[in-house]
């Protein structure tokens, strides 16, 4: 589950669009543009945030700060700016600040420091108990510590909640997998293709269990189709990895990190 986590949480980036913050002011193009610097070029980014910020205090600029900090590596000083940001809006935005924990959790979980993105998601949760992302995120973390049948509990409740999402069927046929429950794990995938037949994600984990049940062929295809329908991805990475090695008895992704 953790190789397929990992490619998913690559995808997740910084989702926090610009009229979250800056709706119909002047900050709205520059926090735009601050926010691309970060993530194509953090450490631009992170000196138009300065920048900004040595002209006024903004919370568009603090979030862009912390965003260029994730891309340099910094990401102790990352996740307590966006804890900060999350406590300062919390009385009167707690929708917004329910997403600066999770932000700021997700930045620990990638960092390793489980604990801490455990203390943040809490916090995010007691703000927005029903947040689709919060819970993926859970399941994410309860993964990494390899607690797959709590995982799941996350995934089915946020499966719930939007019961349109691949993405929540693929981690959930990754966990079912890593359990032994290669039937669970072939329903699961099977739902999310009726969704989107083309999704990279459930295609690379039907390859993967496909793989292990023996059918070499049917792997195969789907490793193909993985790297012709997305050949830039870290997906299409891994399929790629996977069809190297197609004679190994476990494929990449096949087993915990």
């Amino acid at each position: 589950m953790r190789r397929v986590i990992a490619i998913l949480a690559a995808g997740l980036g910084w989702s926090w669009c610009a009229s979250a913050v800056a709706e119909a002011t002047a900050e709205a193009a520059r926090y735009a543009a601050c926010m691309e610097r970060a993530r194509s070029a953090p450490a631009e980014g992170l000196a138009e945030a300065d920048a900004w910020l040595s002209q006024t205090e903004s919370v568009a600029a603090r979030h862009c700060r912390a965003t260029a900090l994730t891309g340099l590596g910094r990401t102790e000083e990352s996740a307590a700016a966006l804890d900060a940001l999350g406590r300062r809006l919390e009385e009167r935005e707690p929708a917004l600040a329910a997403d600066l924990y999770r932000q700021a959790a997700m930045v620990q979980l990638e960092a390793g420091r489980l604990d801490s993105a455990e203390k943040l998601q809490d916090r995010g949760l007691q703000l927005a108990p029903d947040s689709v992302e919060l819970l993926i995120d859970r399941a994410l973390l309860l993964g990494a510590r390899d607690d797959y049948p709590k995982a799941l509990n996350s995934l089915e409740r946020a499966r719930t909640l939007a019961p349109a999402r691949a993405d929540i069927l693929v981690l959930m046929a990754s966990a079912h997998r890593l359990l032994g429950h290669a039937e669970l794990a072939q329903e699961s995938l099977a739902a999310a293709l009726a969704l989107e037949p083309e999704n990279p994600g459930a295609l690379l984990e039907r390859g993967i269990v496909r793989r292990l049940g023996g059918d070499k062929e049917g792997a195969r295809a789907d490793w193909e189709r993985v790297q012709a329908l997305a050949p830039d991805s870290p997906e299409a990475e891994t399929a790629a990895a996977n069809l190297r090695l197609l004679d190994e008895p476990a494929p990449v992704g096949a087993e915990p990190e």
